[in-house]
């Protein structure tokens, strides 16, 4: 596991030139067959859960390098796949997964759908899918409606995987997860509905709160873990909107 992860990143990482990644791509290949099994994500979880953070520091920030993205692709369809054991999902927060998720998410063009969508915006577009499929898997294995319960928080595994999506996302928010196209139309739009409270503004708070962790987990000692059980953005906009089981009173 290490030495595929570490070649990799000795190969250039995601953002580099077109021989660096396919070179990195194919070794990603490797270990998406790897994770494709049960005994491949209990041998990873059990031996070289760290494999995971070593994948992560291969992806530059949203605005990565292009033409070249299919390595990016690659790492996260097994960010996807490591997500479907509860081990490997606590293993991708603690090492950051969800920021760089969402910094994938909110970049400008991954709201534009279509056919039409190519060049950058395409490239932006299909990261944004596969990052929007990642988290919804971290919250859930079996893929499908995040159902977001208080008093998790303080919990382990899928809870507080959940809990976490909700701080960040909002809990009306976090649900739309369930259809990553629909999550991302909403996160780059607002809407004012019965179960969903987004805003242009709500959008800005939670940039600048992924950008600030980013940074703080960057300065974090080596193998030291994202304190992501108490990480989570302030929106002002809510707290003038009370809400009882998720439905807000208008």
């Amino acid at each position: 596991w290490r030495c595929v992860a570490t070649t990799a990143s000795v190969g250039g990482g995601v953002g580099c030139g077109e021989g660096g990644d396919v070179l990195v791509s194919c070794l990603l290949r490797s270990l998406c067959l790897l994770l494709g099994s049960q005994r491949g994500r209990r041998d990873l979880a059990a031996s070289a859960p760290d494999t995971l953070a070593v994948l992560l520091s291969l992806m530059p920030a949203a605005g990565l390098p292009l033409p070249q993205p299919r390595a990016a692709c690659r790492l996260l369809e097994c960010l996807c796949l490591a997500a479907s054991d509860e081990a490997l999902a606590l293993a991708a927060a603690d090492a950051g997964a969800p920021l760089l998720l969402l910094e994938l998410c909110l970049a400008e063009g991954a709201g534009e759908g279509g056919e039409a969508s190519g060049g950058r915006v395409g490239c932006k577009r299909r990261l944004a899918l596969l990052a929007a499929c990642c988290l919804r898997l971290l919250s859930d294995a079996r893929g499908g409606a995040i159902v977001v319960e208080g008093g998790d928080g303080d919990g382990e595994g899928r809870p507080a995987l959940r809990s976490l999506c909700a701080r960040f996302l909002t809990p009306g928010l976090a649900t739309r997860l369930a259809s990553p196209a629909a999550f991302l139309a909403t996160l780059h739009a607002t809407e004012s509905s019965a179960t969903v409270f987004w805003s242009d503004s709500m959008r800005d708070t939670l940039h600048a709160e992924v950008a600030s962790q980013r940074v703080a987990l960057g300065a974090l000692p080596s193998r030291r873990p994202w304190a992501w059980r108490e990480a989570g953005p302030d929106f002002a906009q809510l707290r003038g909107e009370p809400a009882v089981f998720g439905v807000f009173l208008r």
